[in-house]
């Protein structure tokens, strides 16, 4: 058994892990998730296994929280009638719970850590530009991106943005946003962390979407309060809180008045979140009205019921409609209310008391990511996941300094 242990590091099984999503990515397909479901259940697997050989190391008493956490999802998954519509939900906690053990008692070297994302994000972003510039073929080309609103003309330049290995600007432009605040923001390697901050930038740039460009100007503009923990926690509860007021007015289809001028919250949702208020606003109509008050507790997301018509940023009709709400939040939501909420409180508290200073600009931009994308804290690119996880748990950072407030 020990075996086994001496010659799998913790870091490998990150690799291990990043190699099986980027794998799946190949095979992805918008009718079915079925290839996304197998490739995190061998994730999951490799977790265990990796848990399960270092067995003889595991402090029960301290891990006996999490633990605890894990078989109130399995007693989640038993109690609920199972179906493929419960798969997600499944997956993503059970995946999360793990994620926190596993970091929770390995000790993985930050430079380690950091190198990982590092390499990972380099090889995804060269894939990306191969596939965009035709040299190898594209199996998630999407002709959907072919058009005048991805196209980018600078003077005699025009390009159409560059998407990421999946099919889509809005999951490449959020990873090379991370990657460029990590190596803004902690410094392991003096001698790399230039090469990747223009390779990130790069990405920014050739992905050209706002929620990346605005949330790091965004972020950098209020560096010097958020650099302070009690600001840091404050800034991200109160837009989560924002979040759901703007929820709640748009059901309502609430206005107000500034400087005796009416402000249309609708319009002004519209254009802020590209259309996608459009789809939170039908949705929780369906989530209200069609939910019973134990749907609450187990989730009852059905994709059919929450297939919704979607809309350019235009306000044409695509003639499409789709269950994704483009928002990690509501997505994970839908399907297990109970266990989002439960995941939010662990989260907010975990990063007011552990989370080190240095993380706390990547951090922030994954939680705003979260806004606009449903890939984020997802079964999706797992480094978003990791990053949250490791700025909690990761046992090899520096001694936290609690900085004044």
């Amino acid at each position: 058994m020990y075996s086994f242990q001496f010659r799998v590091n913790a870091v490998n099984v990150l690799y291990y892990s990043y190699v099986i999503f980027f794998i799946s990515t190949m095979f992805s397909n918008d009718n079915s998730a079925i290839f996304l479901y197998i490739s995190n259940i061998i994730i999951i697997c490799l977790f265990c296994l990796f848990i399960f050989f270092r067995a003889g190391r595991i402090f029960l008493p301290k891990n006996i929280f999490y633990l605890g956490i894990i078989f109130c999802v399995l007693g989640f998954v038993v109690i609920q009638p199972i179906s493929k519509s419960h798969i997600y939900s499944i997956l993503i906690f059970f995946k999360i719970m793990l994620v926190c053990l596993f970091f929770y008692q390995v000790k993985i070297e930050e430079k380690s850590f950091i190198n990982f994302i590092n390499f990972t994000y380099l090889f995804y972003l060269l894939i990306s530009v191969l596939f965009w510039l035709g040299l190898i073929p594209n199996p998630n080309f999407n002709a959907f991106l072919i058009k005048d609103e991805f196209l980018v003309s600078v003077g005699s330049l025009s390009y159409y943005v560059l998407p990421g290995v999946e099919g889509s600007p809005a999951n490449i432009d959020s990873y090379s946003a991370v990657v460029l605040l990590i190596n803004l923001f902690i410094r392991v390697s003096q001698k790399s962390r230039k090469f990747f901050v223009i390779c990130s930038v790069v990405g920014i740039l050739l992905s050209l979407r706002l929620t990346a460009i605005l949330g790091i100007m965004l972020l950098l503009l209020l560096w010097p309060l958020l650099k302070y923990r009690l600001w840091f926690l404050l800034f991200n509860v109160t837009a989560f809180i924002s979040f759901l007021l703007l929820l709640y007015a748009l059901h309502f289809d609430l206005n107000f008045i500034m400087f005796n001028m009416p402000i249309d919250i609708s319009a002004l949702a519209y254009i802020a979140t590209h259309a996608r208020s459009i789809i939170w606003e039908q949705q929780i109509v369906i989530l209200l009205y069609e939910y019973q008050w134990y749907d609450y507790i187990f989730g009852s997301f059905n994709v059919d019921m929450f297939n919704v018509p979607t809309f350019q940023f235009t306000g044409a009709e695509t003639g499409k409609s789709q269950s994704n709400p483009h928002n990690t939040y509501l997505l994970l939501f839908f399907r297990s209310p109970l266990l989002t909420l439960g995941l939010m409180w662990l989260l907010f508290v975990n990063m007011y008391k552990r989370v080190d200073r240095k993380y706390y600009m990547p951090i922030s931009f994954i939680l705003l990511a979260c806004y606009t994308n449903s890939a984020i804290i997802s079964l999706e690119n797992p480094i978003f996941i990791y990053l949250l996880v490791y700025s909690i748990f990761g046992q090899n950072q520096t001694k936290l300094n609690y900085y004044k407030t």
